[in-house]
C-alpha cells in the first residue's frame, strides 16, 4: 500500500515508430501505471549544452505523440495523465539536466 509502480520507457529517437506506440498501447491496456519517458542522448551528442535546443514553451513530436497517446496532457509541460481521477502522472524528460524533475 505505500509504493507506486513505474514504469521505466527509454527510447533515443526523436519520434516514436509505429512499433512503439503499439508497444505503449498494449501497455496502456494490461497497466495502469505512470509511465517515466525518458529521451536518452544520442551518442556522441554534448549531453548539456546544444545550439539547436528547443526553447522552453515548445513541445516536441515525440510530446505530441505521447498526448495523442494519452500519456501526457496537452496542458501540462512534460507530465500528465488522460484521467483526471487518477493519482500519479505520467512523465517525459528529453533533456537529461531536467531528471531532477523526477
Amino acid at each position: 500500500n505505500d509504493f507506486l509502480p513505474v514504469i521505466t520507457y527509454a527510447l533515443h529517437k526523436d519520434e516514436l515508430s509505429e512499433r512503439d506506440e503499439q508497444e505503449l498501447q498494449e501497455i496502456r491496456k494490461y497497466f495502469s501505471f505512470p509511465v517515466f519517458f525518458f529521451k536518452v542522448p544520442k551518442l556522441g551528442s554534448e549531453i548539456i549544452a546544444s545550439p539547436t535546443r528547443r526553447l522552453e514553451n515548445e513541445r516536441s513530436a515525440l510530446h505530441h505523440q505521447l498526448v495523442d497517446l494519452g500519456y501526457l496532457s496537452s496542458s501540462h509541460w512534460n507530465c500528465g495523465t488522460s484521467g483526471q481521477d487518477t493519482k500519479a502522472q505520467s512523465m517525459l524528460v528529453e533533456q537529461s539536466e531536467k531528471l531532477r524533475h523526477l
